[in-house]
């Protein structure tokens, strides 16, 4: 059963703009004549400045109706471009003579038949003239006929001043003979008819020398057949001049403007002679309405100047100048308009408010200009643009990628077909050449694209021999080409071309919408093509196809426009069949493929051309169009119609505008899901109509901005710290570029363990030292005591020849303590020494190979700072960010994202690490919406196999003033891991432990940057860390100096070594001290003799006798008691 609704179009309204119609192109020397019986200006030809190329378009404007409008040859033959000749219109006939073309001077005469449309070749008869362009001429009748005068211009031998005569009826040329003052070669300059007179006026380039006859007005008498020099009577004459536009007018000559060549000069003055006083009269300077190199056609009392230049541009106005009027008034009849060479095969979209319409095809021209459209201005112009220009081309495919950039596909231009992928970039106007990894789709054209999520999809398309039905998937990230097309399933039912496509997200999905378009045979599509792709988008779950009526083709439309408004495609106009031209909109239903048709009140039987939404209205640019509803070639247009009231049911606003009445969204906002949201802190936007939040830029280095919906961002004051995209001024940081902490060698304790024994030794002879005076100062209680702590009453000197008797003396007791002490000191150091200062440390660096262990760290902790990170750092999530790992292995890992302040933390714990390859990496994927930042930190830090050590480095990234790492190369950071293994015979650490020691290799790699224009066009935030796996380990053994038998047997001997010294000591003290008694002993006695003999010489015999009853000491026996040492 079919299905079908008309929609009258009583709501439809269409406008054309301009509204006066198509002008010709901006164009210098065109050509024009006034068609009396239909009260229009007929134009020819011209120099396009924007083509570099001459004009053999034909457009007429009506003087009636103020309009322009393009006449269409119906002819196989039609004349080359055409600048500088003549044009007149004979009956229904236009005659062009002569002129240049792009090849040369032409010598042809064409006829256009204004009645039935075709061009021809007319020859002249009579005198032979030699093609020339820029000659003078005018059209005068005389006895009943009508003549074309030709005097001078540009020959393919030089100027000429030859003056011809042709009837215009006949045809038939006549060279006038060149009699009296003739005027010499000519060019530019102008000719006039009066009263039998022919009348020329204008110099002979170079003016170098100006001779008085420069300025002379020449007069041909067409009776006479004599030349001679217009009397003057005045006092004032015009400036020599050319280019300029001559008329007469009651009895009057006017000359109206001109320049000079050689020196440039614009002359802005109009001058006029009057034949009845015969003098020259200045009537004044006219700056702004001033033209040359113009087409000028006369009618009664207004003049018209066409088109033409001043000093620096080109025009397409008319302006007109009534010379009945007392004063001069310079009228605009036709506004300047500049506007884009007629085309079809284009494709157009909007950015900023603006429509942007690139390549397209007319008349043998593939273009690859560029033109903006300002909605709100309602005018044209020319972008410049830059970088790799894609060529001149049509039928390839189009997509808006984000904000202010698109991309195109393919195409062709009659000899070569693409498959070249270009991205434009609004912001500074260039394009650039998509860099592809691996194979590529065939070159084709007709192909439709689409754009998500940075994955560009490609439908179809052809080539001049047979058309496709694969699809293709253009990854920006991986810049590769996959083909999605693999199976029956996947692939499309018949191969398409010309088709449009569209992508939604159900749910979680992405689902590609395709309407319109036919076959290679034009079999048409009426069908609407559903792709369900998989979550990721990089692959095809299924293909569904809906339609209600398989043999109902209405909708299956090619060469068309298409708008897509949420769940609806508009398909404005197009062609079945590549013949028939519809004259109707068709609204599909996206869901089901129920469409409703919508018929305008007038006819537009357009085909090829383009459609942009904005706003509540939809705006047509170009193409082709029928008659009768079937195609006609060359029928190019390059006018603008707005659609308004074509939506079924509700309106809807387009992206980039809100409201009742689809306001444009306003500077510092963005659109996003019908809301013009503001732009976050930390950027602005100066566009209007923005529809992505990519068209928020970040504030430039040195600038912030803290408020949300800023339109320009403040300057930082200079004890701040303010990079890209800074939304609150930072203060400044210090980071080291690169630092590192490595395990410690083992340190022994020896210069301790010295230091104590030092100690404990001096200790022990202060104490000696005390111990001496302490028994000095208290002998009499204590130095009889002594001899109780003796130890050496074996080793006590012996006298010869006496039994050894064994005792204990006093010194044998100091000494003995002192001993003990040493013994104690000596002791506590071995044990000491034992304890701390038992380890050698033996460090050795070996072939990997040779070590056969399992080598893993416990753990590697991995730690990212993203400084002045833009987004909001959540965690991990395929669709946001992403850790990606190779070339290692481990039991468990551990990931936190986490936002403080402005920088982004991204910690990494790997539990029981092991390089498995002798590379690894570590990829860090930022791919949020805003992910950029103005520095990297990165911290590794690793087990080593050494308990308790690990290995760490610290590196820190800065991507340079006005710069911040964005894009689809990575950064790459390269480390060092060498395998450690650890052996120990102490009970203090593991007696085997394995683990890395890590250090950064200098050749760090920076990967994209971005700089506030270009951040907006690039994607993802991304960091490598490169694991290399030394070709050595690092073997760490830490034996033991002694055992227990080792110590006690040292302990041992130091103690006995010790009582040896004190014995030897402790004789050599007695020895010396049993001297000093004996000498003490012996000074006495003779201390006592010398004392005695003075007693007795004093002393009476009585009282000898009476002291000789007692004994007197016995000096003998108290040396001999000494021996005993008590």
């Amino acid at each position: 059963m079919l299905i079908l609704l008309v929609i009258s179009a009583l709501g439809i309204v269409i406008e054309t703009y301009p509204k006066q119609g198509s002008p010709p192109s901006r164009s210098t020397n065109p050509m024009a004549a006034y068609d009396s019986s239909n009260k229009r200006l007929i134009v020819l030809g011209g120099f396009v400045y924007e083509t570099g190329s001459m004009s053999s378009t034909l457009q007429e404007y009506s003087l009636s109706k103020s309009t322009w409008k393009q006449i269409f040859a119906q002819s196989a033959f039609i004349p080359p471009g055409l600048q500088a000749g003549k044009i007149l219109v004979r009956d229904h006939e236009l005659l062009v003579f002569y002129g240049s073309t792009t090849s040369g001077i032409s010598s042809d005469v064409y006829i256009f038949n204004m009645k039935t449309l075709t061009w021809s070749i007319a020859m002249l008869s009579g005198d032979p003239i030699q093609g020339r362009e820029k000659f003078a001429s005018c059209v005068y009748e005389r006895d009943n006929t009508t003549y074309l005068a030709i005097y001078g211009g540009l020959t393919s031998t030089g100027m000429d001043s030859s003056l011809f005569t042709i009837d215009i009826q006949t045809l038939k040329s006549k060279k006038m003979p060149r009699n009296g003052q003739y005027p010499g070669p000519k060019i530019a300059s102008a000719l006039e008819f009066y009263n039998e007179k022919l009348y020329l006026f204008g110099y002979t380039p170079p003016s170098t020398n100006i001779w008085p006859n420069q300025t002379y007005l020449y007069s041909y008498d067409i009776t006479e057949e004599t030349w001679s020099v217009v009397e003057d009577k005045g006092t004032k004459k015009p400036e020599h001049r050319i280019f300029h536009a001559m008329v007469v007018y009651n009895d009057e000559l006017y000359v109206i403007y001109g320049y000079q060549l050689e020196t440039v000069t614009q002359l802005n003055s109009v001058w006029k002679f009057s034949f009845i006083t015969s003098s020259w009269s200045n009537l004044g300077n006219y700056n702004t309405t001033y033209v040359a190199e113009c087409a000028i056609v006369s009618i009664n009392s207004k003049v018209y100047l066409i088109e033409g230049r001043d000093q620096f541009s080109i025009y397409n106005s008319i302006y007109s100048v009534d010379l009945s009027k007392q004063s001069l008034i310079f009228n605009l009849e036709s506004n300047n308009y500049g506007l884009p060479e007629r085309r079809r095969n284009h494709q157009s979209l909007i950015i900023e408010g603006n429509i942007v319409i690139f390549g397209g095809y007319y008349n043998g021209n593939y273009y690859n200009d560029m033109w903006k459209y300002s909605i709100t201005q309602e005018i044209w112009t020319s972008v410049s643009i830059q970088g790799t220009i894609p060529s001149g081309r049509i039928d390839f495919a189009c997509t808006q990628i984000i904000g202010n950039s698109f991309a195109i596909f393919g195409g062709q231009d009659g000899l070569h077909i693409y498959n070249d992928l270009y991205y434009y970039y609004d912001y500074n106007f260039n394009w650039v050449l998509a860099d592809v990894v691996g194979s590529t789709p065939s070159p084709r054209f007709s192909s439709s694209m689409c754009y998500y999520n940075y994955k560009y999809y490609i439908i179809g398309g052809q080539n001049f021999y047979q058309d496709f039905d694969e699809i293709w998937l253009f990854d920006y990230v991986t810049s590769s080409y996959s083909l999605l097309s693999t199976s029956s399933k996947t692939s499309l039912k018949l191969p398409i071309i010309r088709s449009h496509c569209t992508i939604q997200v159900n749910q979680t999905n992405p689902i590609i919408y395709i309407v319109g378009g036919s076959t290679f045979q034009h079999y048409p599509n009426n069908q609407v093509i559903q792709i369900h792709l998989s979550s990721s988008g990089m692959s095809i779950l299924e293909i569904t196809y809906k339609q209600k009526n398989p043999m109902d083709f209405l909708a299956g439309v090619s060469e068309t426009a298409v708008v897509f408004i949420k769940s609806t495609a508009y398909l404005f106009f197009g062609s079945f069949w590549n013949t028939q031209v519809v004259n109707y909109i068709v609204a599909v239903d996206l869901q089901d493929g129920n469409y409703t048709i919508i018929m305008p009140s007038d006819n537009y039987y357009k085909y090829g051309h383009s459609a942009v939404h904005f706003g509540n209205a939809v705006y047509l640019f170009g193409g082709g169009v029928a008659v009768a509803g079937y195609k006609i070639y060359n029928t190019e247009t390059n006018l603008l119609y707005k659609v308004t009231g074509f939506e079924v049911g509700n309106s809807s606003c387009s992206p980039g505008t809100q409201g009742d009445d689809c306001q444009m969204c306003s500077k510092g906002t963005y659109w996003k899901d019908g809301i013009c949201e503001k732009c976050p802190a930390g950027t602005f936007s100066t566009s209007i109509a923005a529809i992505s939040v990519d068209q928020c830029l970040p504030c430039e280095e040195g600038t912030f901005s803290s408020n949300e919906g800023s339109v320009y961002c403040l300057d930082c004051s200079i004890n701040v710290y303010c990079p890209l995209g800074t939304s609150t001024p930072q203060s400044y940081i210090t980071l080291k570029s690169q630092s590192s902490i490595q395990p410690a060698s083992y340190s022994s304790q020896s210069s301790s363990i010295n230091n104590i024994s030092n100690t404990m030794w001096y200790s022990l002879g202060g104490f000696s030292i005390f111990l001496f005076c302490f028994v000095l100062m208290f002998r009499k209680c204590i130095y009889r005591k002594m001899k109780t702590f003796d130890l050496f009453s074996s080793f006590h000197p012996i006298a010869l020849n006496i039994p050894v008797i064994y005792k204990k003396t006093r010194i044998g007791g100091i000494f003995s303590i002192l001993f003990l002490i040493a013994a104690g000191v000596s002791i506590s150091i071995g044990f000491i020494s034992f304890q701390l200062d038992n380890v050698t440390e033996i460090k050795a660096l070996v072939p990997l190979i040779a070590i056969k262990d399992e080598i893993k760290a416990s753990s590697l902790k991995v730690n990212i700072q993203f400084l002045v990170y833009s987004d909001s750092c959540t965690n991990m999530n395929e669709e946001f960010n992403e850790i990606n790992n190779k070339g290692f292995t481990f039991d468990k890992n551990y990931i936190i994202f986490l936002k403080n302040s402005t920088t982004c933390n991204v910690k990494i714990e790997y539990k029981n690490f092991e390089l498995n390859d002798n590379e690894a990496y570590i990829d860090v994927l930022m791919k949020e919406k805003n992910s950029y930042s103005s520095g990297i930190a990165v911290n590794l830090t690793v087990t080593s196999s050494i308990p308790n050590e690990y290995s760490s480095i610290s590196t820190f990234l800065y991507p340079g003033t006005g710069y911040v790492f964005r894009g689809r190369k990575s950064s790459i950071i390269p480390y060092t891991f060498t395998p450690s293994i650890f052996t120990s015979e102490s009970s203090s650490w593991s007696s085997f432990e394995t683990g890395y020691h890590i250090s950064i290799d200098n050749t760090i790699e920076y990967g994209s940057l971005s700089t506030q224009k270009t951040i907006s066009s690039e994607i993802n935030l991304l960091l490598r860390l490169k694991m290399i796996k030394s070709n050595t380990g690092m073997s760490t053994s830490r034996t033991l100096k002694y055992s227990w038998i080792m110590f006690g047997s040292t302990v041992l001997g130091s103690v006995f070594g010790l009582f040896s010294v004190f014995t030897t000591i402790m004789s050599v003290t007695e020895q010396a001290y049993k001297k000093y008694k004996i000498k003490i002993k012996e000074k006495t006695r003779k201390v006592n003799n010398r004392g005695a003999k003075r007693l007795s010489a004093i002393i009476p015999m009585k009282e000898k006798i009476k002291f000789s009853k007692v004994s007197p000491l016995d000096y003998t026996q108290g040396i001999a008691d000494t021996n005993t040492f008590n």
